[in-house]
């Protein structure tokens, strides 16, 4: 049990995260070194390619929503509870009910749209920062063949 626990604080600590990323990194750089050249080009063409467009499509996302909130979508949002609470108060009566029903809504609604865009915003960073990682072990790894390529033609020569 003592073991257990100790391989599950382990788990989280940083030098463990750090430690399994590079046994991650060498692996993958022992895959890639083991590629030709033409086909380490094309997976450096590949997600370089794959990079821009997550780029290119996170400020396409950042753009529309900043134009969502200018064009006032919250401000329909208001007006559409506002248009609601006129019914229900002309139905029911109850203001006080009504007002602590929209403050919970409002604030749920809120909370929902903002944790939701957090999470999206997260995950579609994380994608481009590995992809961007991917691309600088590629560079390396070209590099490292290219200094070894002209090694073997010195050598020739």
């Amino acid at each position: 049990m003592k073991k257990y626990s100790k391989v599950t604080i382990m788990f989280f600590l940083f030098q463990e995260r750090k430690k399994r990323k590079f046994e991650k990194y060498l692996k993958e750089r022992k895959t890639l070194e083991q590629l030709s050249t033409s086909a380490l080009s094309c997976e450096y063409i590949q997600t370089k390619t794959a990079y821009e467009h997550k780029k290119n499509m996170f400020g396409i996302f950042a753009i529309s929503f900043l134009i969502s909130i200018w064009m006032g979508v919250w401000k329909e949002l208001l007006i559409l509870m506002g248009k609601a609470s006129y019914y229900f108060i002309s139905f029911y009566g109850n203001k006080g009910e009504w007002i602590r029903m929209m403050i919970y809504l409002l604030a749920m609604i809120t909370i929902v749209f903002t944790v939701f865009f957090i999470v999206i915003l997260w995950k579609y960073l994380q994608g481009i920062r590995k992809l961007y990682e991917r691309i600088l072990m590629l560079n390396e790894v070209q590099r490292k063949q290219e200094e070894k390529r002209k090694v073997e033609d010195l050598g020739v020569a």
